[in-house]
């Protein structure tokens, strides 16, 4: 072992600070691996600075915080930064209030007052998106699943030219009938005839002739706070025989068109209410980091 290793030499960081003064750019010192720094702020009667996130799910508080805030200090410059990648998880707003600038030492923020607004999707069409949408359904559970957002979501039909309410669809799919037929073709002229070559066809009918619905519609936001949005759904059916009975049967499902497009629809809508509601500040399309 050397004597350099035995007897360590003991240097005064602020001394080797000053003599390597332009080892680093300005404002920089030199400090020993071990160096700790303690804030003695918590013993202070006032903070040295606001240092804190806030982050809601609730459009209307997000931008009363950032709007508040900004009218209490104008010291540091601030940044929006919106992120609307993936609409179809997440549309997110961070407001960086004390990001700052380059122009000085002085003038550049500590970026540690954040607001964060993570907007919320509308619970109810989420959940009739999750457990009813791609989901095959025999007549009566069809109505039933229809049944349990009838009057929270705005749902209506549509069968040719015809608008058809949710209630009348309701019914026709609880009283809808099942009839075999031995024709090599079906006399229907609904949407949901189909061609089967080993099984019997049949004909899906209402009780009363009740044309079935085509489409499906939902006139809702998709995300809280955001304007409504039609979300289209094409009906569609399938058809089988019971093995043990011989009895025909149909189930369907509600197959979503171009949702994609509707959440892409939510992202503008969430871009242009951040940027009109903060208006005259810096707002930016990506993240931070």
């Amino acid at each position: 072992m050397s004597n350099q290793e035995q007897n360590p030499v003991v240097v005064n960081p602020y001394v080797f600070a000053e003599a390597y003064k332009d080892a680093g750019p300005e404002n920089t010192i030199i400090l020993h691996k071990d160096f700790k720094l303690e804030s003695l702020q918590g013993y202070q009667d006032h903070a040295r600075r606001l240092k804190a996130q806030f982050d809601t799910i609730d459009a209307q508080s997000y931008f009363d915080y950032v709007l508040s805030r900004k009218a209490e200090s104008s010291k540091f410059k601030s940044r929006t930064f919106i992120n609307a990648n993936n609409p179809e998880q997440q549309l997110i707003a961070l407001t960086v209030l004390n990001f700052g600038t380059s122009e000085s030492a002085t003038s550049a923020g500590h970026r540690d007052d954040i607001a964060v607004l993570n907007l919320s999707k509308e619970p109810m069409l989420a959940d009739f998106l999750s457990e009813v949408a791609k989901t095959w359904f025999k007549p009566n559970k069809f109505a039933e699943a229809l049944e349990a957002y009838n009057g929270t979501l705005e749902m209506y039909g549509q069968s040719g030219e015809d608008i058809v309410t949710t209630g009348t669809i309701i019914n026709t799919f609880r009283n809808l009938k099942i009839e075999a037929t031995q024709t090599s073709e079906t006399k229907s002229n609904s949407a949901y005839d189909s061609e089967q070559s080993d099984i019997e066809k049949f004909e899906a009918q209402a009780t009363g002739g009740v044309v079935l619905p085509e489409y499906f519609y939902i006139k809702n936001p998709i995300y809280t706070g955001l304007e409504d949005q039609t979300v289209t759904f094409k009906v569609i059916m399938r058809q089988g025989k019971n093995e043990e009975t011989g009895k025909p049967y149909a189930e369907f499902q509600l197959k979503p068109i171009a949702l994609k497009y509707a959440y892409l629809k939510a992202a503008v809508s969430f871009q242009n209410l951040v940027r009109e509601q903060l208006e005259g500040e810096d707002t930016y399309l990506g993240t931070i980091r």
